[in-house]
């Protein structure tokens, strides 16, 4: 009888946790078609990003992604796109003082819900001293020019800004993070090295979030292909 007890017990349990496995959300991630053309320039990637909601979920980018570059009238926009769930999107403009950071937009999706913000910088903030605000959250970034430096690229030399900036975020979401980046003269990166820590509030406490990316351009070239989009 007590055998029955304990067997009809390990059952019940079992049957709960299948239960609330089967009530967890699930998460996915897909990496995105990667853009070609005159305008697409492909990177070997090494990062992922990762939560710790629902027992945690972990995307890894693709060893291969692209940034796609589009000039505007004082810079370039730049787009990195990695998996259909993140994006990050850049606005810099050339200034007599440096490249000035008019703004940034983030995607981000685990389980199924997209964050999307969208950061617009106080006039004239250069890369190495902004300050963006997207709705209750504002992101700071101080840092340092370090000089023009060499690096060589498929076999090719070309000469980079060196910057290494410190990010903190203040508001609903808290963290920091920091940035090392190389910009060619024309505001292509040549190296991008990035981390962020943040925690935002949940009904179920602080979401915590990080993110580990190195970037580096394959070739000075754009990507052979159709045009990109």
């Amino acid at each position: 009888m007590r055998r029955r007890a304990v067997v009809a017990a390990i059952v019940a349990v079992t049957l709960v946790g299948v239960a609330v496995w089967r009530l967890l959300p699930r998460d996915t991630a897909t990496p995105a078609v990667q853009a070609t053309g005159a305008h697409a320039y492909a990177y070997r990637t090494t990062g992922f990003e990762e939560i710790d909601a629902f027992g945690g979920a972990r995307h890894d980018y693709p060893k291969r992604t692209a940034i796609v570059v589009r000039r505007t009238d004082c810079g370039v926009v730049l787009t990195w796109r990695p998996l259909e769930e993140r994006m990050t999107r850049w606005e810099l403009c050339r200034s007599e003082r440096g490249w000035v950071l008019r703004g940034f937009s983030e995607l981000h999706t685990f389980f199924g819900r997209r964050d999307r913000r969208i950061y617009r910088c106080r006039s004239g903030s250069l890369l190495v001293h902004t300050s963006c605000s997207a709705g209750d959250t504002t992101e700071t970034a101080e840092g340092t020019t370090v000089g023009t430096e060499t690096l060589t690229i498929g076999g090719r030399q070309v000469e980079a800004l060196h910057l290494k900036l410190r990010t903190r975020l203040a508001g609903k979401t808290r963290g920091t993070g920091t940035r090392e980046l190389w910009l060619r003269s024309d505001g292509l990166p040549v190296r991008w090295i990035l981390t962020n820590e943040s925690a935002t509030p949940s009904p179920v406490g602080d979401v915590n979030y990080r993110e580990r990316l190195v970037l580096t351009l394959i070739s000075l070239e754009p990507r052979a292909g159709a045009r990109a989009s």
